[in-house]
């Protein structure tokens, strides 16, 4: 049988790679539209790019090897898990998932999302900012399940992505805990929500 060239094994791998990379560490800024194309670079992956682009490489390096020494099946194996990945890893960015990821996937699926911005930062990791349909129940079912106290916020400064700065700056009740913040708005019904991904005393 004949062989497939290095490069034609390297080069394809290692920019498959990349793409699993950079679904891995994607934001979002989803408003109803499609949601792949709701998907925004991330600022660790910019930075982190030449790493990026070195591992992708020794990735590479390594399938080519693998593939030398022990054939097709190695091959077939390594593009299986990294395609594997790749899935995965879009899957987990999308709008539902992220939901899911905050309130769990038996909430998530009853409600419809109607704006999910999740951006990284360099001191609170990643933070995501979302609307929701929802109820007073739902929320009070949120709050029981994750253990949420009440707490009192100012929804036109902590929300101000997601209303620009239209919601009421009055302080109202809302429940949560030192990472996330769950409100429901009196003005649309919808509830508003804040999450960091790092705790305040892991910074």
């Amino acid at each position: 049988m004949k062989r497939i060239r290095p490069l034609a094994v390297s080069l394809p791998l290692a920019t498959v790679f990349i793409a699993w990379v950079w679904f891995s560490t994607a934001g979002i800024d989803y408003s109803g539209s499609s949601p792949l194309l709701a998907l925004r670079t991330a600022g660790w992956f910019i930075l982190g790019f030449p790493f990026i682009l070195g591992f992708s490489y020794l990735f590479a390096w390594f399938a080519a090897s693998m593939y030398r020494r022990f054939g097709l099946p190695a091959l077939a194996a390594i593009w299986l898990a990294l395609l594997t990945c790749l899935f995965l890893s879009i899957a987990g960015s999308l709008p539902q998932a992220r939901l899911a990821g905050i309130v769990g996937s038996e909430l998530a699926d009853r409600v419809q999302i109607y704006r999910l911005i999740a951006s990284d930062t360099f001191n609170d990791g990643t933070v995501t900012l979302g609307e929701c349909s929802g109820t007073p129940e739902l929320l009070a079912e949120i709050a029981e399940r994750q253990s949420l106290n009440e707490q009192e916020i100012i929804p036109a400064a902590l929300f101000a992505r997601l209303t620009d700065g239209k919601d009421d700056d009055r302080t109202q009740l809302a429940y949560g805990d030192s990472r996330c913040v769950f409100f429901l708005s009196p003005k649309t019904g919808r509830i508003l929500f804040r999450q960091q991904s790092v705790e305040p005393s892991e910074r």
